[in-house]
Parts: C-alpha cells; sequence; structure tokens
C-alpha cells in the first residue's frame, strides 16, 4: 500500500505544480463549485458532499483557467475572471453528471477511491442529482446573460449524450472500427475538453486563430486522456487508480486496445473474445492476457502520444508563458498515468 500512495501522491503533486500558474483562480473555481453543490434539497445536498470529499483531477476546469492565461498573457481582468470561475464550475459539474450516469449504466462500484453514487443511493437517486446537476451547470450559465457561451455549452451536452448512445448501440460488436470508437471518445470526452480549453480563450478575447488553436489542444488532449484510460481498464489496479475497473470488458464495450486485439486473432480466437463479450463466457483474464501477448495495449498508448503531441503542436502560436508550459505539461501528464 506505501507503494500505491507513492504513486498517488507523485501524480497529485506533479498536478499541483502543473497548475501553479492558477493556483488563486483554481481556489475561486473551488468556492464557485462548492456553492453551485448546495441545495435546498436534503439529499442533495449530501451528495454533493459527498462528490466533494472525493476529491478529482481538477482537469477541466484547470483547462478553462490555464487556456484563459495562455491567451491572455497576462493577469485576468476580475470581470473575465468572475466569468471563467462559473464556467469553469458549469464544465465540471456536467462532467461530474456525465460520471454519475455511466457508473448507472456500467453497474461500477468504485469511483474516485470511493463506493459511487449508484451503490451508496442507488440508481434513482443518482439519475436524479446527475439530472440536477446538468441543470445546475446550465443555470450558473444563465447568469453571466452570454447566449455565446449558453450555446457552446449547450451544444456540448447533446454531442455528450449522443455518443454515449452511439457506445452502447456498438457494444458486443467484433466489426468495431478505430473510427468508430474514435468519435465516440471525441463526443464523450474530448468535446468537454475541446470546449472548455475554447471557452477560457474566447472569455478573455483572444484571437481567433488562437481560440482555435486551444480548442484543437483541448480536443487532442481529451482523445490521449480517454485512450489511456481505456488501457488502463484493462491493465490499471483499482487500488491506483480509486475506481472500478474491467467495466469495459464486462459491459462489452470495446475500445482501442480491444480493436487492435480484434484485428490480430485467428477465428477461434475471436469466437472465444465473441463469447465472452456476448455474456456466454466469463473469461475477462484471457482476454487481458491476449491483449499483452499481440501488444495492443502499447499499439493503443503509441496512438494517445501521437494525440498528446499533436495537442501540443496545435499551440506553438501562442506566446510562450508559465501557463503555456503547464498546458505542454498537462499533455505529457496524460501519458505519465500509464507509466510504471
Amino acid at each position: 500500500m506505501a507503494k500505491d500512495r507513492t504513486k498517488k501522491n507523485e501524480f497529485e503533486d506533479y498536478l499541483l505544480d502543473i497548475f501553479s500558474p492558477i493556483a488563486d483562480e483554481l481556489t475561486a473555481w473551488e468556492v464557485a463549485y462548492q456553492q453551485a453543490l448546495r441545495s435546498e434539497e436534503e439529499i442533495f445536498s449530501r451528495l454533493g458532499n459527498y462528490i466533494l470529499s472525493a476529491g478529482g483531477k481538477k482537469i477541466r476546469p484547470a483547462l478553462v483557467l490555464l487556456c484563459a492565461k495562455a491567451a491572455s498573457a497576462g493577469e485576468l481582468h476580475p470581470e473575465a475572471l468572475r466569468i471563467l470561475v462559473k464556467v469553469a464550475a458549469s464544465v465540471e459539474l456536467i462532467h461530474t453528471a456525465t460520471l454519475i450516469h455511466d457508473d448507472i449504466i456500467d453497474n461500477a462500484q468504485l469511483r474516485r477511491k470511493k463506493p459511487t453514487v449508484n451503490t451508496q443511493w442507488g440508481e434513482e437517486y443518482s439519475i436524479l442529482f446527475g439530472d440536477y446537476l446538468f441543470s445546475k451547470a446550465v443555470y450558473l450559465l444563465s447568469e453571466l446573460e452570454r447566449p455565446d457561451i449558453n450555446i457552446a455549452v449547450s451544444n456540448i451536452c447533446k454531442v455528450i449524450c449522443e455518443g454515449e448512445a452511439r457506445q452502447l448501440r456498438l457494444r458486443r460488436c467484433l466489426t468495431f472500427t478505430e473510427e468508430e470508437y474514435l468519435k465516440i471518445i471525441e463526443s464523450k470526452t474530448a468535446s468537454l475538453m475541446s470546449t472548455a480549453a475554447w471557452l477560457g480563450a474566447h472569455v478573455v478575447e483572444a484571437k481567433e486563430e488562437m481560440q482555435q488553436a486551444l480548442s484543437d489542444f483541448g480536443l487532442n488532449l481529451g482523445l490521449a486522456f480517454q485512450i489511456v484510460d481505456d488501457c488502463l481498464d484493462i491493465v490499471g489496479k483499482e487500488e491506483e487508480e480509486g475506481k472500478s475497473l474491467g467495466q469495459d470488458l464486462e459491459t462489452g464495450k470495446l475500445t482501442l486496445p480491444c480493436v487492435y486485439l480484434v484485428s490480430f486473432l485467428s477465428e477461434e480466437e475471436k469466437k472465444r473474445v465473441n463469447d465472452f463479450l456476448s455474456g456466454e463466457k466469463k473469461d475477462a483474464p484471457r482476454v487481458k492476457t491476449l491483449a499483452f501477448t499481440y501488444r495492443a495495449v502499447g499499439l493503443a498508448l503509441k496512438k494517445a502520444k501521437q494525440f498528446s503531441d499533436k495537442a501540443k503542436r496545435s499551440i506553438a502560436i501562442l506566446p510562450k508563458s508559465e501557463a503555456k508550459d503547464s498546458l505542454i505539461a498537462l499533455a505529457d501528464f496524460i501519458l505519465e498515468r500509464l507509466a510504471a
């Protein structure tokens, strides 16, 4: 356990260092996020406190704030900061809502080293609380009276739901392609990171090419992040990652390592994998062994690195700053999650 804690602390310290240019802004965001999780309904307040106690990486709100600073190349104007803090809180509320709903769909038992909301309070309250967080995110943005921001965030909620539906429709499908996989994770994960990055630049009124560059950064960062996450679902350890693993295999979701694996298998091995995915045989260890044997996880990680590198290249036009350095370090951190 000491080794696990050391690894966890190393990652936490790494992120603290990455986020150091926005330490004060993140503190302001935390206050706004805590306020957003309060409710007059007692059960929702309890659930909000539970979410806060679990913590999180804060990557999405940090993206909003880092991209704003990287695009403005200086201190943030108080009015811009006021808007950015609410936008960052809204983005994190949406992300948290999607995690709660995902855990229901996957019947996951663990999230951020704690029992999932659905495990503790059941599906009914979990669905309602996820919906509540979505509505609270929209409410926060409505207070800004910024239709441009409302439209961007509302569209992302739609895109995320469409991505989830597409993934459910294509479960247990051995003809699932890399192109289909990338389209799904772009919708479910990368689109929100892209929008978070774009919003940061947009609020500070950066030039259009800078807004696009940061949007591209967020998109490619999100793609790399999700591929690594999907690799960890196969090769990670629950005590280190703090969430239920193996859920993709158990629920028949073919992620990129599985897509690569299937392309290498003989017809006999494909049938065994298909029997597992269809629920006829519970043989997750065999599938994981095959993934190692055919180096499918390694190939997927190479793809993640390509997206991480692309993210870093996309912000080459930004002026040098501590915030820009932090964005580059964040792209590297995504890959470090699968190190050792």
